[in-house]
């Protein structure tokens, strides 16, 4: 989703113009994970008249060089037509033949780096001798090169920053502004963009139920917030070996809740042992049974009702190996029981598994090939 406006930001946005609305040339280093908005935030900020805004790449240093040179000639009249050997000779040569003060800005900051690492030593020597007579700020994403670029003490351009800023994901509630509604719209949005979805427990009125929940609809995005999301700053860090420890470990518990809508979506519409049947859900609620009369709460991962509404298929569904068939039906079978929208119906019960447990011939089980098929 591309913003075709500005949002939020205020307090940033006003501590760069404070900072460049001091007497001396500033030099100011922001960063921040991808996608946040920092680009956004340095433009927003720029005079487009007369500043000047360079986004590197990952080519060659002369080649970034040719490209920067360029973009300032637009202020400083055929300044592109001279070759510069070296990031300094450029610089000290800009500086002198500006004309006012202006402020420049390196995005990405770091792919100049790779290119050129003696850059920031370079840049050290031009601001220890106050040879820049413009505004510097140096942005970037890679969290662990702009430390290892800016905030390492064994760095050249340590502690020469007039200004450090982090900038943090743009907080959930500007959602609404984003999408141009309120909350109850909002959220209407996202569902017919098909980003997330609403689940009321079986046998509920879809528009009176109170029991609804909202889930994350497509896998990807599923994944993403569930280990990309969460572990982004150790990800920038180049840690990628302990991300990946925390996706083995919960992995098995994510594809169980994928393999649990694939089961859902094999019935729904499905004919299954000559009884078609209607869309599937889970259920959820509390059953009374003589033990526990107070009320136990249970889930039900697939529930579906035949078309003619004589039958209603339950099942569970598992994504782990050796497990008891035998145990899994009584289970369903003592829940059953007690169910407020069995009444007159006849119930079947089904398994829907990884792999083969024991004792599968007591069950009407389902693998893997039979829902996918």
């Amino acid at each position: 989703m591309i913003l075709r406006r500005f949002l939020d930001r205020d307090d940033d946005k006003q501590r760069i113009l404070s900072a460049l609305s001091r007497p001396d040339c500033q030099f100011i280093v922001l960063y921040g994970r991808r996608r946040i908005g920092k680009s956004a935030l340095i433009k927003h900020v720029l005079r487009k008249d007369r500043d000047i805004y360079f986004l590197s790449d990952q080519t060659s240093e002369q080649n970034q060089r040719r490209l920067f040179a360029q973009i300032v000639s637009e202020r400083i009249e055929d300044f592109n037509k001279v070759i510069y050997p070296d990031w300094e000779t450029l610089l000290r040569a800009m500086s002198k033949l500006l004309k006012e003060r202006i402020t420049v800005c390196w995005d990405e900051f770091p792919y100049m780096v790779k290119s050129c690492p003696e850059l920031p030593s370079v840049l050290q020597k031009l601001l220890n001798l106050r040879l820049l007579n413009f505004d510097f700020i140096l942005c970037g994403s890679s969290q662990q090169l702009m430390y290892n670029c800016v905030f390492n003490k064994q760095s050249p351009l340590y502690g020469l920053a007039d200004e450090v800023m982090k900038l943090s994901p743009i907080p959930s509630r500007y959602m609404m502004e984003v999408l141009n509604c309120d909350a109850v719209e909002a959220v209407k949005k996202l569902r017919d963009l098909g980003y997330v979805n609403r689940e009321i427990p079986f046998n509920e009125n879809e528009r009176n139920s109170k029991k609804g929940l909202y889930f994350i609809h497509d896998n990807l995005f599923k994944f993403i917030y569930r280990f990309i999301a969460p572990n982004a700053s150790i990800l920038e860090l180049g840690e990628t070996n302990a991300v990946m420890n925390v996706v083995k470990t919960q992995m098995p518990s994510f594809v169980a809740e994928c393999w649990e809508n694939l089961c859902r979506n094999f019935v729904s519409g499905n004919e299954i042992d000559g009884i078609l049947y209607n869309k599937s859900s889970r259920w959820w609620g509390k059953i009374f049974t003589e033990d526990v009369p107070k009320g136990e709460m249970v889930e039900l991962d697939v529930v579906a009702e035949s078309f003619d509404k004589q039958h209603v298929l339950i099942g569970e569904c598992k994504w782990t190996t050796e497990e008891d068939a035998e145990r899994i039906l009584f289970r369903l079978q003592r829940i059953a029981k007690y169910l407020p929208f069995v009444k007159h119906r006849q119930v079947h019960f089904a398994i829907f598994a990884k792999s083969r447990p024991v004792h599968s011939k007591m069950a009407r089980l389902f693998l893997p090939e039979d829902v996918l098929s």
